[in-house]
C-alpha cells in the first residue's frame, strides 16, 4: 500500500469516525430533550430575591423579614431605602415612601384592622399620611 491510499484511507476513516460520534451525539440529544420534563418549573423558592441594576449594585430586595412579607427599594446608592411595600404583624398592607435619608417616611399608606369603640366586630380602616422632611404629619386621613 502506498502512501497516497494509506493517506486517503486515514481521512475516509476519520470522516466515518466523525459521522458515527456525531450521530451518537444527535441520539443523545433527542434522548435527553425526550427524558426532560415537558414544561420546566416556573418557581424559584428563596426566603430573599434581589433586584441588581445594569452596575450590579442591589436595586431592590423582596424578603421575608421576621416571617413577614417585604419589597424594599433602594436609592442609587444601593443602600437608602426609598420604599417599602409589605404586611404588618397584624397580617394588613403597608405602603411607606421614605425621604432621601432614607429613614424619614413621607407618605405612609396602610390598612389596619381595629376594632370598632361601639361593637366588638373588627372593621378596616384604610389610612393615608403624609409628612414634612423632619417628620412632622402635614396631612392625615381619616
Amino acid at each position: 500500500m502506498n502512501s497516497s491510499s494509506s493517506r486517503a484511507s486515514l481521512v475516509l476513516g476519520l470522516v466515518v469516525a466523525c459521522l458515527v460520534m456525531y450521530d451518537i451525539g444527535l441520539r443523545r440529544g433527542q434522548a435527553i430533550r425526550a427524558a426532560a420534563p415537558a414544561r420546566a418549573e416556573r418557581v424559584v423558592a428563596a426566603q430573599e430575591f434581589e433586584v441588581l441594576g445594569g452596575d450590579g449594585k442591589v436595586r431592590a430586595r423582596l424578603t421575608t423579614a421576621n416571617d413577614r412579607p417585604t419589597l424594599v427599594m433602594y436609592d442609587t446608592d444601593s443602600k437608602t431605602p426609598r420604599a417599602l411595600f409589605g404586611v404588618t404583624t397584624a397580617g394588613d398592607p403597608l405602603l411607606t415612601l421614605l425621604d432621601r435619608d432614607g429613614k424619614t417616611p413621607r407618605l405612609i399608606a396602610d390598612l389596619t384592622a381595629s376594632s370598632s369603640p361601639s361593637s366588638l366586630a373588627k372593621t378596616s380602616r384604610a389610612g393615608l399620611h403624609l409628612y414634612d422632611s423632619s417628620g412632622k404629619a402635614v396631612w392625615t386621613a381619616p
